[in-house]
């Protein structure tokens, strides 16, 4: 392979833009990032409710159907709101954000259900969603008025329990028809989770991104202390607001808590069947004579799992947060987050060279054809020239001249001939 071809496949592959499967943490974890969804483009596809963002080729989180990661009836886009990002934290790189539009209610899911499932009984210990959330500042919850109910966090849709801000603070749901079989479940419970460490007001979500992580053990349950728990940590990582405890992340809803759970066997709960991640449910509903204001957006949904349990955590997104570390357990440095700007760099590079070979290669096509196409009774060349006197072989300027070298007059009507066979044969 010459010089040349090898650059002109450099050239080449150039222009096949790469497609980043994940975000940067995703590729640190590893095989233990299970999917990743960023949102960070304008482009999508949507089949049948079911959206699928345009910037991640691999690893996509799957909710339903394979690589769409969220579903509503109507108005579910990748957009963008000067207030949303201008709340985000200093050295962010997000540009869209995945929204409904403003007063909008029904359903709305972000998840990774079907990927979970596929995965069958791998990393059944620890399971992490990690999401931001944002509420504008003109949210409304169920009491205001006029009001709209909210919800947050939910497990499986047919195992009918959530985690709502409804009122601003974290509550659960447990129906009684979820199916839990260890301890049985008679009655919904409904209030705070018993392991709540700050108790969230209307005013912390509107206008606020949280970094959102729900945590799921032991997916299948078993005996105490092997029981299937979920706890709920929340990060305010809002810039121009007040930041909520002060942006240090707090349980904000637990199963279990310290001292008390879900009755006296919390640590030994066995649901109907092993469960997925946590998934987003931003489901609003309009009460009687209510009204939904405001909207809800999220942005770089991830789910990460572990078979051992010690704590870990996802952690920040550069991509969001400038920079940032799990608030538990190890990371593997990566350098993936300065790639764009080095593919930029290489890039330019390489492309300046591509364009002063494609100036090069043009000239010569153009200098293939003037000898083509000279004939000794043309007169003047193609481009303009005047024949003129070879130059004397002793080296002085012919006419007396002063030192200036006199171009090559049009050679002979043979030499043409031999030149353009010679060409053509190279050709």
């Amino acid at each position: 392979m010459t010089m040349r071809t090898l650059l002109w496949l450099v050239c080449a592959l150039l222009l096949a833009s790469p497609s980043w499967a994940s975000e940067a943490r995703c590729d640190a974890l590893g095989a233990n990032c299970v999917c990743s969804e960023p949102f960070n483009t304008s482009s999508f596809t949507r089949s049948d409710g079911y959206l699928n963002p345009g910037d991640s080729t691999t690893k996509q989180c799957s909710y339903e159907i394979a690589n769409h990661p969220a579903w509503s009836y109507s108005d579910l886009t990748l957009g963008t709101d000067a207030t949303a990002l201008a709340r985000l934290p200093a050295g962010h790189s997000v540009t869209n954000i995945l929204r409904r539009n403003t007063g909008h209610a029904g359903i709305w899911w972000v998840g990774a259900g079907k990927t979970v499932k596929d995965l069958g009984a791998t990393y059944n210990k620890r399971m992490v969603t990690r999401a931001y959330v944002y509420h504008s500042p003109d949210y409304n919850f169920r009491y205001d008025i006029p009001g709209c109910h909210s919800k947050l966090f939910n497990g499986e849709a047919n195992n009918l329990w959530h985690w709502e801000n409804a009122q601003g603070w974290i509550h659960q749901y447990e129906f009684a028809n979820a199916g839990w079989s260890s301890p049985p479940k008679d009655a919904a419970l409904y209030g705070d989770p018993p392991g709540m460490a700050y108790r969230m007001g209307e005013a912390d979500w509107q206008g606020h991104w949280y970094r959102a992580e729900a945590v799921t053990m032991n997916r299948a349950g078993g005996a105490s202390p092997n029981g299937l728990r979920w706890i709920l940590y929340m990060t305010d990582v809002s810039q121009g607001v007040t930041k909520v405890n002060g942006g240090n992340t707090f349980v904000a809803a637990d199963w279990a808590g310290t001292t008390s759970g879900w009755g006296p066997n919390w640590n030994s709960i066995v649901p109907p069947w092993r469960q997925v991640s946590l998934e987003l449910n931003l489901y609003r509903e309009v009460p009687a004579g209510g009204q939904c204001l405001g909207f809800r957006a999220t942005s770089h949904y991830m789910v990460a799992g572990w078979d051992t349990e010690a704590g870990q955590m996802i952690g920040a997104a550069t991509e969001v947060e400038g920079s940032g570390t799990p608030t538990t357990g190890t990371i593997t440095l990566s350098v993936r987050s300065f790639l764009p700007l080095l593919f930029g760099i290489v890039g330019g590079a390489i492309g300046v060279v591509c364009m002063v070979m494609g100036g090069l290669r043009w000239l010569e096509r153009r200098r293939e054809y003037a000898l083509r196409t000279a004939r000794p009774s043309d007169g003047p060349g193609d481009f303009g020239e005047q024949p003129v006197e070879p130059r004397p072989v002793d080296g002085t300027p012919a006419h007396g001249g002063h030192g200036v070298q006199p171009m090559v007059s049009v050679p002979p009507a043979d030499e043409l001939a031999s030149a353009s066979a010679e060409v053509e044969g190279r050709r």
